[in-house]
């Protein structure tokens, strides 16, 4: 009898824990002009078969409020096909304890993420102004605001219009380690027009993200942005440039020598 109220409190723990997840996460990351946002597709695919989906979704679901509450309505109806078509109740039951526990795990990251974030504003003591030196030297204050070039040529890189493949690409492109870097891609011919999210990763763990807008130079897509690879260490990491309609991930190296990539 005691171990029965022990489960039913516990459940009732979970189910006060998922409801205060599921409120947070609907308007905690609002994106009204749905930026970098995957199509309703795949986050029924993320709903009804999880496995089979690129864990981008899943990581893009946690910080998108719009793409969180559109993936619980498709886990919602999973959940009721699920008791129409299982006639077992141990398969019900199990079902149910994979989608609480898919749940629990993105609400779970959400909450970390967030808690991260917030000790670290209140943990992190205001910056004091730094007095006017009128013999400080320019020189060595401007050399450590210089921003190294870069241009990494994704024209010859063979796009992919799914999750999880890598594109083709004849040389390895060199980033300099321990540097500043404008960042620049180009992307092959025929890129359309829209926010196109990058990332270097590390064994699936991401090193470094931004996100850009296609500029159109001289008929061709160039993606710029400003990069510190200052505290990032050297060796070979996966550059995935994602859209909602591309994908290429190509191999790159960080290392101390920069190489020419144009």
């Amino acid at each position: 009898m005691a171990d029965g109220t022990k489960t039913r409190r516990l459940f009732e723990g979970d189910r006060d824990f998922l409801k205060f997840g599921r409120a947070y996460l609907s308007e905690a990351f609002p994106n009204p002009e749905r930026k970098g946002c995957p199509p309703d597709p795949m986050l029924r695919l993320l709903a009804h078969r999880p496995q089979e989906t690129d864990f981008v979704i899943a990581d893009h679901v946690t910080c998108c409020s719009p793409c969180f509450i559109a993936y619980m309505a498709h886990l919602e109806h999973a959940k009721i096909e699920g008791r129409e078509t299982s006639k077992n109740r141990d398969t019900i039951w199990v079902s149910r304890l994979v989608l609480v526990m898919s749940v629990a795990c993105l609400v779970a990251i959400a909450i970390s993420v967030f808690l991260m974030k917030w000790r670290g504003q209140h943990t992190i003591a205001p910056r004091a102004p730094t007095p006017i030196n009128k013999h400080e030297n320019v020189d060595q204050k401007s050399a450590a605001a210089i921003y190294v070039p870069v241009l990494i040529d994704l024209t010859k890189a063979t796009p992919t219009r799914g999750m999880g493949q890598a594109a083709a690409i004849s040389q390895l492109p060199v980033l300099p380690s321990h540097s500043r870097v404008d960042l620049t891609l180009r992307l092959p011919l025929g890129s359309e027009p829209m926010s196109y999210s990058i990332r270097l990763l590390s064994r699936r763990n991401t090193a470094w993200s931004d996100r850009a807008d296609v500029h159109i130079e001289n008929g061709k897509p160039l993606l710029k942005m400003q990069a510190d690879f200052s505290q990032i260490p050297q060796g070979t990491y996966q550059l995935v440039v994602a859209s909602k309609a591309l994908r290429i991930s190509v191999p790159v190296l960080l290392n101390s020598a920069s190489a020419d990539n144009r």
